[in-house]
């Protein structure tokens, strides 16, 4: 899958509900969930891969119903995913599912902003409107329609030419392929059954809802789960391509995936399922310009190539994926800056937070100057200047 931008923190008994809201989001706007599901683990296991998954998150959907109204507070997993959310200064909505009041640490907290009715369409929009600007998602634009021209009018006693049909121009030219590359996209939906399947964009059904999970289409496959709880990949016709063997498995990327084995561990296939990076990493990430983030044993993060080599250590609390030369990475002191490909520091780590470079920019979150707000975003140019 790809890399998962916003944490899910949820309830058990509202499954259904939360996977519908989860469906939704990533359809409309293109970015992966994170949820936990119903696996047997130990606590510790639990705790890490949650800390695991909201620290890579830059948000977090709380979403709240009546099922928060008799919890124990100081137990509670759901409490305990929004402590360590705020620690982490991680955007945190919270998402009403049902008319059940706010109370106690919600109500504090929540009572009066950073809340939203799912039900409500217009407060829906808010949210979509927000979690883009957080994710550094462009809003849709629609086309403008060009202004008529004037019509030449024919010279005295001439008699009018018909007008020739309009030629296009290379950017309609592009405009038309996108739209049939749109038409051709797959989109994962869940049926009644709560079985995973693939719809097309006129919402036809392609391939039938066999799956427990599945994932999103990327150079032609898709990760999808079976009813043992493994992983593997199909192809756009619904075909088996890769055994479901794997514990967990991401979508393929510069033609390498990341996939889990039994041991926990991850490494990479290429599209055949053939092992060319073997599980030996805590963690992995996606591969992007020719490099990926690893996690060792001692929960340190470096980058890998394609051979397994190690080009930059695993010096860093944490790293994402390279994006126009650049990628984020986390120092010991948990903040934030940007290295290039060969581990050089190029940002010094004094953002609290911080978003992948888009078109020579990327988004910073921190104190700018003596009397600086602290949670206040920035936007930064590659040489770390504030321009915004």
């Amino acid at each position: 899958m790809a890399n998962e931008r916003i944490f899910i923190s949820y309830k058990r008994v509202n499954k259904d509900p939360v996977f519908a809201l989860i469906a939704r989001i990533e359809k409309e706007l293109g970015v992966k969930c994170w949820v936990a599901l119903d696996r047997i683990e130990t606590s510790a296991q639990f705790a890490s891969k949650i800390c695991t998954a909201i620290d890579r998150a830059d948000v977090v959907l709380f979403m709240h119903s009546s099922a928060h109204l008799g919890i124990d507070y100081e137990n509670d997993w759901t409490v305990r995913e929004l402590d360590y959310a705020h620690s982490e200064n991680k955007h945190v909505v919270l998402v009403k599912l049902d008319d059940a009041p706010l109370k106690n640490i919600f109500k504090l907290i929540y009572g009066t902003r950073n809340n939203i009715d799912s039900r409500n369409p217009d407060q829906w929009n808010i949210l979509l409107r927000d979690l883009r600007k957080w994710l550094n998602i462009e809003e849709p634009t629609k086309p403008q329609p060009e202004p008529p021209k004037p019509k030449p009018q024919p010279a005295p006693n001439q008699k009018p030419q018909p007008t020739p049909p309009p030629s296009k121009t290379p950017l309609q030219e592009l405009e038309k392929r996108l739209a049939r590359l749109d038409e051709l996209m797959l989109m994962d939906f869940r049926d009644s059954n709560g079985k995973y399947g693939f719809k097309d964009k006129t919402g036809k059904v392609i391939i039938p809802c066999t799956w427990e999970r599945t994932g999103r289409f990327y150079e032609g496959l898709a990760d999808v789960q079976d009813s043992n709880g493994k992983w593997g990949f199909i192809d756009k016709t619904g075909k088996l391509v890769i055994p479901c063997k794997w514990e967990s498995a991401w979508a393929f990327n510069e033609g390498l995936a990341k996939v889990k084995d039994s041991n926990g561990k991850w490494g990479y296939i290429d599209k055949t399922g053939n092992v060319i990076i073997p599980c030996t990493w805590e963690w992995t990430g996606w591969f992007s310009e020719g490099l990926a983030a690893v996690q060792d044993s001692n929960g340190k993060s470096g980058y890998i190539d394609k051979t397994d080599k190690v080009v930059i250590p695993c010096t860093w609390k944490d790293a994402w994926a390279f994006n126009e030369g650049l990628a984020k990475v986390k120092d010991s002191r948990g903040k934030w800056g940007f290295i290039d490909k060969t581990g050089k520091v190029i940002i010094p780590c004094t953002w609290d937070s911080a978003k992948s470079f888009i078109n020579g920019k990327a988004k910073v979150q921190g104190k700018v100057g003596l009397f600086g707000n602290r949670y206040a975003w920035h936007t930064i140019d590659k040489t770390g200047k504030v321009i915004e």
